[in-house]
């Protein structure tokens, strides 16, 4: 999943991306294509189950198929809060 975020004028490392190894899940011009990755947003056309998003994000907590598509996974916010954490301490050392 790939997202910008705006931090407020701080920055964090982007995490490694994986290389992708398949293609991704649905219809594409009129093709469609199978393979071990789904894409969380609409619902048709091969488009991830809510049982898939939950998988792939580790969310377990909501059904909803478009909350879902919405909601960033734990991990990102953790990636996020521990780079905030490391740079409000480096800033009350300052």
């Amino acid at each position: 999943m790939h997202r910008y975020f705006e931090l407020g004028g701080w920055t964090v490392p982007q995490p490694a991306h994986p290389v992708h190894r398949g293609k991704v899940r649905g219809w594409r011009h009129g093709q469609y294509f199978d393979g071990p990755y789904v894409a969380a947003y609409g619902k048709a056309g091969g488009k991830a189950t809510t049982e898939e998003i939950q998988q792939a994000k580790r969310i377990d907590w909501s059904a909803d198929h478009f909350n879902l598509r919405e909601a960033l996974p734990p991990a990102y916010t953790h990636w996020i809060a521990v780079a905030f954490r490391a740079h409000t301490e480096q800033e009350v050392a300052a």
